[in-house]
């Protein structure tokens, strides 16, 4: 008899007991469940990769002694600079410059001295100065031994009074046999591909002996002031360029 009350007495605790927990677990709120974490993102925008030889590029204006010289220490200067070259001038500017001395200058003369030049790599600029001085502003007057017709605009072959010198056929021959002769004198280069020989005293020169415009004084001509009359002419017409 105490046996059975005791076994009755542990089931009714534990119903008891059971229901407690049932109740207490009802009156639970639910736990709130994290949010899914997004993608990670990072907190800066990436930087494209460049390509830095497709970034423009700067150039700082270079001193030019044109601007910073005066006319006997650029004469000195260019003195010493070589005759092969790009040149500086353009052939309109030319033209203006000889045409102020002799308005009837043909435009073409100066056209050929810049694109014969430049297919042989000598200052066409300067060479046109050089015929200046020989052709007397190309008026071919003041005791110049050679002739319009002749072409011949830096006295080729006159290699002593009174000799008529070389004549070429067109403007184009004249200017190409004298930027020849000065690419004999400059360089020991052969001349360009395709180009024909027109310089009658080409192979007459030491090939390489003066690769400046100074060298050229006692060689082109016997005045050893030769090249400073050349670019004497060069920087007056520097100076008409200026703005």
């Amino acid at each position: 008899m105490k046996a059975t009350s005791l076994i009755l007495m542990a089931l009714s605790l534990l119903t008891a007991v059971n229901a407690h927990g049932r109740r207490k677990k009802s009156t639970q709120q639910p736990q709130p469940q994290p949010e899914a974490w997004p993608e990670e993102v990072p907190d800066y925008a990436p930087v494209p990769s460049v390509d830095p030889t497709a970034l423009p590029t700067v150039e700082l204006p270079m001193p030019s002694p044109f601007t910073e010289m005066a006319d006997d220490e650029l004469v000195e200067y260019l003195m010493c600079q070589p005759i092969m070259g790009e040149p500086m001038i353009e052939p309109e500017v030319l033209q203006r410059f000889v045409a102020r001395h002799n308005p009837d200058f043909d435009p073409a003369i100066a056209e050929a001295y810049i694109s014969v030049g430049r297919r042989y790599g000598i200052r066409g600029d300067i060479a046109l100065c050089q015929s200046i001085l020989e052709t007397g502003w190309f008026k071919f007057s003041d005791g110049t031994m050679v002739s319009p017709d002749q072409h011949n605009y830096c006295g080729l072959g006159v290699t002593k009074r009174g000799e008529r010198g070389s004549s070429f056929a067109t403007i184009e021959e004249g200017v190409t046999a004298q930027i020849q002769h000065l690419y004999a004198y400059a360089c020991a280069e052969p001349i360009p591909e395709g180009e024909t020989l027109l310089d009658p005293r080409f192979k007459l020169v030491t090939r390489g002996v003066a690769p400046t415009w100074n060298d050229l004084s006692g060689r082109w001509a016997a005045n050893d002031r030769y090249a400073r009359s050349i670019l004497k002419l060069y920087v007056q017409l520097h100076r008409f360029n200026q703005p």
